[in-house]
């Protein structure tokens, strides 16, 4: 990651403290459950442990929200998130500091799991049955790649593996693109099983940007909208605004 006017570029960070702490937390629970067939408590897992519509309205299991950010399907699950983490994490990390990251990350965690749920109503909805249990911490992984893309939104930045330069803002714009597409694609093609959350990726993903933003207070809203008619009027007492008197000269608009 390079400042003063450099491009930032996202490639081997230092390992941050709360990065550590995350990463630390992740493997060693991954290695715990490769034993779960072995030791019998695999439907435990999946059961409470596991974020479902099911265990948490039907058994109110209200601490799957927590938990199911914790764990990982699989290796590979684990070392993309991992990656991600590490890729974006640390530039976060240095400007918070390592306890309000890793809140931070938890609280994008719990927005992800807002996001399967919700989902998971869609899918009541709309295919007559919610979608299996969900497991993994892509929710506040993508929290955090808001948070960074916010906190550069003109930099120019370049990623590994991926040749030119282009500004953090596309980067976010190209996550909430792609996923909202392939959300809508799942729903429209049910049979077509992706084994991933794009609902809980959205929901992460706006955790992050609604805690950043400020957006999360009532009066955050409330001030912006403030501005925003203020700003309107201005442009009235200038002239700006198209419904100006000379328009109002002419007759009515007829459609």
């Amino acid at each position: 990651m390079s400042f003063s006017g450099q491009p930032a570029r996202i490639q081997w960070p230092p390992l941050t403290s709360g990065l550590k702490l995350l990463l630390i937390v992740y493997g060693a629970l991954f290695v715990a459950t490769l034993f779960k067939g072995s030791l019998g408590f695999e439907d435990f897992l999946r059961q409470k442990l596991y974020l479902s519509w099911e265990g948490m309205f039907g058994h109110l299991y209200l601490w799957q929200p927590l938990t199911h950010q914790l764990l990982h399907g699989d290796f590979f699950h684990l070392l993309f998130n991992s990656l991600v983490l590490y890729s974006f994490g640390g530039e976060v990390e240095r400007r918070w500091g390592a306890w309000p990251f890793v809140r931070f990350v938890i609280l994008c965690g719990l927005g992800g799991a807002a996001g399967v749920l919700i989902g998971d109503l869609l899918s009541i909805a709309a295919l007559g049955g919610p979608g299996g249990p969900t497991v993994g911490a892509s929710g506040g992984i993508y929290g955090v790649v808001a948070a960074f893309c916010l906190m550069n939104w003109d930099r120019p930045m370049s990623l590994m593996f991926i040749p030119g330069q282009f500004k953090a803002r596309w980067l976010l714009a190209a996550f909430i693109g792609l996923d909202l597409f392939l959300l809508a694609l799942s729903f429209a093609s049910p049979s077509t099983d992706a084994n991933i959350s794009f609902s809980g990726h959205m929901g992460g993903l706006a955790a992050g940007m609604l805690i950043v933003t400020g957006y999360y207070k009532p009066q955050r809203l409330l001030d912006r909208l403030r501005l925003w008619r203020a700003r309107r009027r201005l442009r009235l007492m200038r002239g700006g605004h198209p419904l100006d008197q000379s328009r109002d000269k002419r007759g009515p608009t007829l459609h």
